[in-house]
């Protein structure tokens, strides 16, 4: 799987803009791990480490663009 990571510096700086606003209010893993650029395992991982925040849908996990922008700030401390 081909995966793109975004950096914040690609993020344009508009008054109004914020990260992910073309994203939808809630994805699936598969659409978190693309939007991050990682395998779906990687997501999976972040999950049980209690890193990334999700919800379920009977069996399925699923995400919310605010949980996905809270870990990518996360993220950014790291750095």
């Amino acid at each position: 799987m081909e995966g793109r990571v975004v950096y914040l510096s690609e993020v344009p700086a508009e008054p109004g803009y914020s990260l992910f606003d073309d994203v939808p209010h809630v994805f699936d893993r598969n659409k978190c791990a693309e939007l991050l650029g990682v395998d779906v395992k990687t997501i999976s991982r972040e999950v049980q480490r209690g890193n990334l925040k999700c919800f379920h849908v009977g069996r399925n996990l699923r995400f919310t663009r605010e949980a996905l922008i809270e870990y990518v700030k996360g993220a950014e401390s790291c750095i």
